[in-house]
């Protein structure tokens, strides 16, 4: 069961980057990803944030590309998708250091006036980039508001981003039911 929750969730992950549907995903999905995110926060393009997300999707793409034994210019099935991801979500050490600058940068772009926290509803945008549909993604950045003063603060996300990936829970703030 907690392997099936998992590879759920990496097949969620795979169908939210794959937004052209034809069954692979690539490095220019990934930065696609980042875009939508970039554009979602009204960030500019520009910005230091938006270069730093840019960054770290395509450092998260390499390792991906990596952990499936591919060429970084090359495309991913879903089977090596999820063959790769749970490689990854496996290694609690190789996890942080692949994807956790990646959870950073989403948070960092988010953080528009870099308080450390992000508003609920900014979180929201965030999450419906990355393909969270609009009610689990308003249900999910409620959840993670544990104080319910209307912000999450950087640890609260980057917990339930990394338990996102790598949790046997079938439920996720950040992704939603699976």
């Amino acid at each position: 069961m907690a392997k099936d929750a998992v590879e759920r969730k990496h097949q969620r992950l795979f169908d939210n980057v794959d937004q052209d549907n034809d069954g692979e995903i690539t490095r220019e999905d990934y930065q696609e990803l980042a875009h939508r995110i970039i554009q979602a926060v009204q960030v500019t393009p520009s910005s230091e944030q938006a270069r730093r997300l840019e960054d770290e999707y395509d450092r998260a793409w390499e390792a991906v590309a990596d952990a499936a034994g591919v060429e970084p210019s090359d495309s991913l099935t879903l089977e090596d998708f999820c063959q790769a991801m749970a490689r990854q979500a496996a290694d609690e050490k190789a996890f942080n250091r692949n994807f956790g600058p990646l959870g950073e940068a989403e948070f960092s772009v988010a953080d528009t006036d870099h308080d450390g926290r992000v508003s609920v509803q900014e979180l929201q945008k965030v999450l419906e980039a990355t393909g969270a549909a609009r009610g689990d993604a308003s249900q999910g950045a409620t959840q993670l508001d544990n104080d319910n003063d209307g912000f999450v603060s950087k640890d609260e996300y980057l917990k339930a981003w990394r338990d996102a990936f790598t949790s046997a829970k079938a439920e996720s703030p950040v992704m939603g039911k699976v």
